[in-house]
């Protein structure tokens, strides 16, 4: 996997503030109103804890992986490695597509 340093920078440094998981689509809620969604092909086992801060994203071949700055990480298989990835801010505005 690659840097995707495109989305990297639409949330990186931001805290989590709340984490759900249900059908396939995980949703992480950032403590500035900052929303992502991600279309995975399974559950994911694993929880973003609240306050955890994402230092680097990575992707390829269908694949995303979070990364946090306690050195923890986070794999997800997307179901549509061009479209599974959404990122808004607070107000709405669209920070990333993918």
């Amino acid at each position: 996997m690659t840097s995707n340093q495109k989305l990297t920078d639409a949330i990186q440094g931001r805290p989590v503030a709340d984490f759900e998981n249900a059908n396939g689509t995980l949703t992480i809620r950032f403590q500035d109103g900052t929303l992502m969604r991600v279309r995975a092909t399974s559950e994911v086992t694993q929880a973003v804890p609240p306050g955890a801060k994402v230092t680097q994203v990575a992707d390829g071949e269908g694949e995303l992986e979070l990364r946090f700055e306690d050195g923890s990480s986070i794999p997800f298989t997307l179901s549509d490695p061009r479209n599974a990835i959404s990122v808004w801010d607070a107000a709405g505005k669209v920070l990333y597509l993918g």
